[in-house]
């Protein structure tokens, strides 16, 4: 049996990783709802809420530019909420009053890596090329290893 968060991710894999054409947007909506729900909870609050989201397209001059989750009407991206909110006056401050172990780099780290895992769950009609291609689990493993060795010299070396 799968759990709520693998039928989630399996979802944005699928939606992010090709175009969805406008006649399969309800559909898509569906799925995400669906996967968000499967994640969260199916509480009536929660219906409510999630039903006021869908999987929304960005055209400009008639060039699809990304799809991904937006808001009800469609024009306001998660990703760009969540970037707009870490610009928010004070919020590194609040933040930091909230977490006192933490320092600024420290909170700027944990904001680009939600940036990074929110924006994950588009899909941007530029990186289409690289998604296409799907690597076996052992490239996966061997470009983890790699990029793992590359972050220890790097924090190895970085005083030098």
């Amino acid at each position: 049996m799968s759990s709520g968060k693998q039928i989630l991710n399996n979802i944005l894999s699928e939606l992010t990783t090709r175009i969805t054409t406008d006649s399969n947007m309800d559909s898509a909506t569906d799925k995400i709802r669906s996967g968000l729900l499967y994640h969260g909870s199916t509480s009536d609050e929660n219906v409510d809420l999630i039903s006021a989201v869908r999987w929304g397209s960005q055209v400009e001059d008639g060039r699809l530019i990304k799809q991904g989750i937006t808001s009800g009407d469609g024009k306001v991206f998660l990703a760009d909420f969540i970037e707009t909110l870490f610009e928010a006056p004070d919020l590194n401050k609040y933040l930091l009053e909230q977490y006192p172990s933490l320092n600024d780099q420290a909170i700027e780290a944990l904001k680009f890596s939600a940036w990074l895992l929110v924006s994950s769950a588009q899909m941007f009609t530029e990186l289409l090329p690289v998604e296409k291609n799907i690597d076996t689990d052992m490239d996966m493993k061997m470009k983890v290893k790699n990029m793992t060795e590359k972050i220890r010299f790097y924090m190895e070396n970085k005083h030098d």
